[in-house]
C-alpha cells in the first residue's frame, strides 16, 4: 500500500489569503492518516495534560524534558 500526499503546507505564503488553502491540506493529511493508520498510547507511559496557551501533553516524571506524546502507530487492514 502506498499513500502519497501532496502537502505544501509551509512552501506557500504565509498571507492570509492561503490560510484556508493551507488549512485544508492539513485536514486531508490528517484524514489520511487516520483512515489508514491506528494510533495507541504507548503502554507504561503515563500522559498527563499541562495547561499552557492550548493543553500539551506531558509525561509523568519527565516533564523537564517538554512535551511528548509517544504513540504506537499502526496500518489499518
Amino acid at each position: 500500500m502506498a499513500i502519497r500526499v501532496r502537502c505544501v503546507l509551509f512552501g506557500v505564503p504565509k498571507s492570509a489569503d492561503h490560510l484556508a488553502d493551507r488549512l485544508l491540506e492539513l485536514q486531508a493529511l490528517t484524514a489520511g492518516l487516520v483512515e489508514h493508520f491506528a494510533f495507541a498510547p504507548a503502554p507504561g507511559v503515563q500522559i498527563r495534560r499541562a495547561p499552557a496557551q492550548i493543553m500539551i501533553p506531558l509525561i509523568k516524571g519527565k516533564e523537564n524534558k517538554g512535551t511528548q506524546m509517544p504513540l504506537l502507530v499502526s496500518i489499518v487492514e
